[in-house]
């Protein structure tokens, strides 16, 4: 399960208490590019998919809201693993 670093730990434990990986993906060097606010670095998540992975776990973090529409992207990019 992919897990953005820069979170709650109970986004973490959620994932180690079902019995699988963490794998965490790093927040944006210099943030969102509008509001500077770290945000998942898309690009490293659509990169740490593999055949393995069976969640993301998008994590709003501050009132900011996750792209979803990048990681919903970044699933279909990468959907010829599964």
């Amino acid at each position: 399960m992919i897990v953005s670093d820069y979170t709650y730990t109970a986004s973490a434990f959620a994932v180690l208490h079902c019995g699988t990986t963490v794998v965490f993906v790093d927040s944006q060097k210099d943030g969102n590019s509008i509001t500077h606010i770290p945000e998942k670095d898309y690009a490293a998540m659509e990169a740490a998919i593999t055949e393995h992975t069976k969640t993301i776990i998008p994590v709003d973090l501050g009132g900011i809201i996750c792209d979803y529409e990048r990681i919903y992207q970044a699933v279909e990019n990468e959907k010829h693993l599964f």
